[in-house]
């Protein structure tokens, strides 16, 4: 906890503290915008911890720090070793001099070798924060000043499946916790009739299926290699005509939404998306490049929106009425 020196209120994060550079009034700002309270006449978004993370997030991801420590400390090496070097030059003890270049020259090349081993980690740095570090430096320490969560901050649980009271217009499948717990907040299982499916479940959903077999199957996956494989995987799993629907997160809208994360690639798993063919090239080569958008990137109510859009827009009954057959009436020949 800190207090301020002027006003003498004591206030949860100082922005020199932590990575991600917050303090008290961006973390609420920023839970309003992740809330939209400006939908109309729909109540506020309740949002999760890695939505809020990922939010405060969005300034070092689209700036991010390519500095190098092993390069700057070559420089002050030579720096000082030049000063020491004109110095011993001045006192002509040549000794010294040839001692204090050698020193200079072997420190200078380690340095440099550091700085090309690095490489690679300073072009793909991952997050700004993990969640773990997040929940410490930043909510607990909030909790221990207010006494409690951001407002609107949904509280961490169990995630199971989330089912709707009547039969399900469509499945939604989402290997990601933290997107169902949000979803399941929002109202969608009741006010749309979609069962959310968490990671972890068995597939296929037989009993949901067999109860009716034109129950369309959304996924909605991360924007990284493992995610979109999500799509072509359930495919062949699931049973023969299911209707599977990528709802996002595709390479391609993330590149729009961004900034990315950016993490080494899998080859392995691009390998498999390759074959698949489920993306196109320019897709596959970002995803190759170390790109990537987890689905608490994107804003909650964006996120909710495009689940809505590719729920099915149809009648419920008519659409199992057309699965079934039940509406293909013989034409009359002659």
């Amino acid at each position: 906890m800190h207090t301020c020196s002027k006003c003498r209120r004591t206030f949860a994060l100082e922005p020199k503290a932590n990575s991600l550079h917050l303090h008290d009034l961006r973390v609420r700002k920023l839970a309003e915008v992740l809330a939209d309270p400006g939908r109309a006449g729909s109540p506020p978004l309740r949002y999760t911890a890695d939505q809020l993370r990922m939010a405060a997030s969005r300034k070092i991801l689209a700036n991010p720090d390519g500095s190098s420590a092993w390069l700057g400390c070559a420089g002050m090496v030579m720096i000082f070793g030049l000063v020491g070097g004109f110095m011993a030059l001045i006192a002509q003890t040549g000794e010294v001099f040839v001692a204090i270049v050698l020193v200079v020259f072997w420190v200078v090349v380690i340095c440099l070798i550091g700085h090309v081993a690095t490489a690679r980690r300073r072009r793909l740095p991952g997050e700004p924060m993990s969640a773990s570090a997040f929940r410490s430096w930043v909510l607990d320490r909030w909790a221990e000043v207010y006494g409690g969560p951001p407002p609107g901050l949904l509280p961490p649980r169990p995630v199971v499946d989330v089912l709707p009271p009547g039969p399900p217009a469509a499945l939604l499948y989402c290997p990601d916790p933290g997107t169902v717990d949000f979803l399941a907040a929002s109202g969608i299982v009741e006010n749309r009739g979609v069962a959310l499916i968490v990671q972890g479940r068995e597939w296929p959903p037989t009993a949901l299926l067999a109860a009716d077999r034109a129950l369309p199957v959304l996924v909605l996956h991360h924007a990284d290699a493992a995610g979109c494989l999500t799509v072509p995987r359930l495919r062949a799993v699931l049973p023969p005509g299911t209707r599977v629907i990528d709802a996002g997160l595709r390479p391609r809208a993330a590149e729009r939404i961004g900034p990315p994360v950016r993490l080494p690639p899998d080859r392995s798993l691009l390998s498999e998306l390759a074959r698949t063919g489920s993306l196109d090239a320019s897709e596959r080569a970002w995803l190759a490049r170390g790109n990537t958008l987890p689905l608490a990137a994107v804003r909650p109510a964006r996120l909710l929106a495009a689940v809505e859009r590719a729920l099915p827009q149809g009648d419920p009954a008519e659409e199992r009425a057309e699965a079934v057959g039940f509406m293909a009436w013989p034409e009359r020949t002659g």
